[in-house]
């Protein structure tokens, strides 16, 4: 992404120089390829490749989302567009296809700060004249609301909140569609009458929220965070609201239409089970990830569910990938998956073997280093307690030698005395 926001284009100038096979197409064949190859599943739609190591291939396991784990693109690169090559092959065709990969695909901000990432210039460029489709969704795990992701504080959390309007939302002159968390609404009611002057093209306007359920009696796929299920509520809501009217509607959204929703999440997706904690109920896969709930008011809705284990159509289109790819892999005299899967697994044991080896010598030599010391602890003491005895006989010797001369010189005395 970022070579591509970096790249900068001039317009196009036909020279008379041989084409390839490729510019030699008639420019509506150009575009059909551009559509296939750049249109992309949104962001909360991605799954995982099948080289993936967070792919689940049981259907008694949650799947943890790529935008979950988007933060540690070293484990998992998933949620990352995979044929965004196309535009860098040369400016000719960046000129072409770039408009129709802004227009086609919804970008989307999981926090405000990573809508800033590129060349000024060209995010400016995309902004004004490309960018048709904006979503503005806080999907990390654990985040509840966008004020815990932006600041502590109210005031910094109005700054970043009016930067997104003023530096994105404002800016896009071609806007069609635009999902919104409540609060960017909530904060800056001006913005919203200002949508229609600067977003001439607009058409649908929605509120957006991230729901998470924690799901403690079901395995997750390699997850380091636990089993969760993630519903995705959206609203779309009308242009023309006054500032009551739009107040009311995010009051009704937040407080009446999110809090029922978890109510019918509990209700359809968890069944209680035993001290552990709840378990996802009977029959729920990824063939089905759009759901209709009543609730509690009587109404109906239609949520979007993430993370749910994997289904019988996704298991066998995720082994035909396999297969195909393991077959081109062969062809191409490579390793497969499977070989390459085998020989990490081989490096890791040996690496687990040589850390295991180099941890008993480090045990060894620890021991061997304690005996020592014990050896010459004992000896020192041996040593302190010889020459402790050796100082005591030689007192006694001593003494039995002062003794002896007392006993001398008394009987010395005796002899002398009758004498005289």
């Amino acid at each position: 992404m970022a070579a591509i926001l970096d790249l900068s284009h001039t317009p196009y100038i036909p020279v008379s120089i041989r084409l390839s096979w490729f510019l030699r197409f008639p420019r509506e064949v150009r575009d059909l390829i551009y559509a296939f190859a750049l249109h992309e599943p949104n962001l909360h739609s991605k799954r995982h490749r099948i080289d993936c190591p967070y792919l689940s291939w049981s259907m008694n396991e949650l799947e943890i989302p790529p935008f979950i784990i988007m933060q540690r693109p070293e484990k998992c690169n998933c949620h990352a567009r995979q044929d965004l090559s196309l535009l860098l092959v040369n400016k000719q065709i960046y000129a072409e296809a770039a408009s129709r990969f802004w227009r086609d695909n919804i970008l989307c901000g999981s926090y405000p700060w990573s809508l800033w990432k590129g060349d000024a210039s060209a995010i400016e460029r995309i902004r004004t004249q490309y960018l048709q489709h904006l979503r503005l969704l806080v999907s990390m795990r654990g985040i509840v609301s966008p004020r815990e992701i932006y600041s502590p504080t109210g005031s910094e959390s109005r700054s970043i909140t009016r930067e997104v309007w003023d530096g994105w939302v404002l800016k896009c002159a071609k806007l069609r569609t635009l999902e919104l968390e409540p609060v960017y609404l909530g904060w800056f009611h001006d913005k919203y009458a200002q949508l229609r002057e600067c977003c001439p093209h607009l058409e649908k306007l929605s509120l957006v929220h991230m729901q998470s359920h924690t799901v403690r009696g079901t395995r997750c796929a390699n997850s380091l965070e636990g089993p969760a299920l993630y519903v995705k509520i959206t609203k779309q809501i009308p242009l023309d609201l006054t500032a009551d009217e739009l107040k009311e509607t995010i009051r009704r959204f937040s407080f009446n239409l999110c809090v029922f929703i978890n109510q019918a999440g509990i209700q359809n997706l968890l069944q209680p089970s035993g001290p552990e904690g709840p378990v996802l109920k009977t029959g729920l896969h990824d063939g089905n990830t759009l759901m209709t709930w009543g609730l509690r008011d009587g109404s109906q809705t239609t949520v979007a569910v993430y993370g749910l284990p994997t289904g019988p159509a996704t298991r066998r289109a995720n082994g035909l990938a396999l297969f195909y790819e393991q077959e081109a892999l062969k062809r191409a005299g490579k390793p497969t998956l499977q070989e390459v899967k085998a020989e990490a697994t081989r490096a890791e044991l040996a690496k687990a073997k040589k850390l295991e080896k180099e941890r008993k010598e480090d045990v060894e030599a620890e021991e061997k280093m304690k005996k020592k010391a014990e050896t010459r602890e004992k000896e020192a003491g041996e040593e302190k307690v010889a020459e402790k005895k050796k100082e005591r006989n030689k007192t006694e010797r001593l003494n039995r030698k002062i003794r002896r001369q007392d006993k001398g010189r008394k009987e010395e005395r005796k002899r002398v005395a009758p004498k005289m």
